[in-house]
């Protein structure tokens, strides 16, 4: 007698069932996701505080050739001029001194004419070209990709040609402790007397390392080197605003005034309310714990959003008198 045997069956997935399964894979995601964006936002962050100790290490390497740390040029309406040496008489600002120590010297050529005592055609071309030009040394990869910003009128420029676009920076460094001076600088394109009129610096005369006109050594930083901020996040506004997209104008990377105050507590970056007097002068980041700073011994520290504002505004003055005791003041 032949004997059938029958087949085995596999009996399907109950909906039941399936709806547990989706549930497990939907919890496992939801606890690996944060750890996952943790791990990718400690890696943005270190690879921030690099750029920032990078940065920090030109200011040094200046110094070193030329006696004193970069100083903000001459004015919010100037950028640099590639046919003068980085002193007195170099109207761009503390990013366009240290891009030759950065391994950046070629964006200094752009525009150059030979003639540091004339503003050509040629030069204003190249500098308006050279402004675009995104550096990623000064942008935070926490932050989103690079934006240009539009050149409005009311930051119009006198040694180069206006109406086009800027690359911005994340990155700012020391004015002081207390609030920040706009400067227009020289109003002539004259340069034998934009020569004289450039010698004003701010009154009162800034506290802290980088400022209109400034030739800080490092003997005047009589607070101590590792207590006085030199560079670090800036605090930015989340806007779509495309002639105003961080909220802090559209001064050029290459121009001045690529300068903070601790006159005001830091801030994460945050969507802009609509309150346009509120101060934007402050340091602070898109990070979401903690900004970084480098001090002016070229160390990186990862500074909390609650700094205490008195020890905020010591840190930012470089000969207040103020004993800072050695403390964990950082995050």
């Amino acid at each position: 007698m032949i004997v059938k045997q029958s087949r085995g069956t596999c009996q399907a997935f109950t909906l039941v069932e399936l709806l547990v399964v989706i549930a497990i894979v939907g919890i496992l995601i939801a606890l690996l996701l944060p750890a996952i964006q943790a791990a990718r936002e400690a890696g943005r962050n270190t690879e921030c505080k690099n750029k920032i100790r990078q940065i920090a290490l030109a200011f040094h390497n200046f110094e070193s050739a030329y006696g004193h740390f970069a100083g903000d040029g001459w004015g919010y309406r100037w950028v640099g001029d590639p046919d003068r040496e980085a002193r007195e008489r170099q109207p761009g600002g503390w990013l366009y001194r240290i891009l030759p120590f950065i391994e950046e010297e070629a964006i200094t050529q752009l525009g150059r004419d030979g003639d540091p005592n004339r503003i050509t055609p040629q030069q204003r071309a190249g500098l308006a070209e050279a402004t675009r030009h995104h550096l990623t040394w000064f942008n935070c990869p926490t932050r989103r990709g690079a934006r240009l910003v539009k050149l409005t009128s009311e930051y119009s420029f006198i040694n180069m040609d206006n109406g086009g676009e800027s690359a911005t920076s994340s990155y700012d460094a020391n004015w002081g402790a207390g609030p920040i001076q706009y400067i227009t600088g020289p109003q002539t394109d004259r340069m034998d007397t934009a020569d004289r009129m450039a010698l004003t610096s701010p009154t009162p005369q800034p506290d802290g390392v980088v400022y209109v006109m400034s030739s800080i050594k490092t003997s005047q930083i009589t607070d101590g080197l590792s207590k006085t901020y030199l560079v670090g996040d800036v605090f930015y506004w989340i806007t779509d605003n495309t002639e105003n997209p961080n909220g802090r104008g559209s001064h050029s990377q290459l121009s001045c005034y690529l300068v903070n105050s601790s006159n005001f507590p830091p801030l994460r970056d945050m969507l802009f309310d609509g309150n346009i007097t509120r101060p934007v002068d402050r340091w602070g980041s898109a990070h979401p714990s903690t900004w970084n700073m480098a001090f002016c011994d070229a160390s990186v520290r990862a500074m909390s959003y609650d700094i205490d504002p008195y020890l905020h505004a010591q840190f930012g003055s470089r000969n207040d008198g103020t004993i800072l005791i050695d403390a964990e003041y950082w995050r």
